[in-house]
């Protein structure tokens, strides 16, 4: 997780692209990756001065930048929204974007924010989005605790 989660009012939005193992599976591993590629150059639409685009893991991706919860959760279901109505094109083939996104607000952190504080945030982000993610996707799901 970045630094910058030591201060107060910071959140995270993660961004799980839903559809990355179903172009996979039909595709193959090689269109899934370039998929992943030009959705994360998409991605970068969403970001606000100050915001930093990480991939976490597999087809997984995160915005991290200074924002309340309800800032946070409004971005993300703005995400949610523009995503679902867009495509990302790989060579020929044009296919459909859908997400599940997890949003983590940091808005007491303690006196001091160590790898522990660090790990339980991004803990918590994964439990969001596979919140999520086991909604069915196309949906946010914000985390309730703001204190790590």
């Amino acid at each position: 997780m970045p630094s910058f989660i030591s201060d107060r009012n910071r959140a995270c939005i993660a961004i799980g692209l839903d559809q990355i193992g179903l172009v996979n599976d039909d595709f193959g591993w090689l269109m899934g990756d370039k998929m992943l590629r030009a959705s994360a150059r998409g991605l970068r639409k969403f970001l606000q001065e100050g915001d930093e685009l990480y991939r976490m893991e597999g087809a997984n991706f995160v915005i991290a930048g200074r924002m309340n919860r309800n800032v946070a959760k409004q971005r993300a279901m703005e995400m949610r929204r523009a995503l679902c109505g867009s495509n990302v094109r790989v060579e020929e083939t044009t296919m459909p974007i859908a997400s599940s996104l997890g949003v983590v607000s940091v808005e007491q952190a303690g006196d001091s924010f160590d790898s522990d504080s660090a790990n339980a945030v991004y803990a918590a982000l994964l439990q969001s989005l596979y919140q999520a993610k086991q909604k069915g996707g196309n949906t946010a799901e914000v985390h309730n605790i703001t204190r790590f």
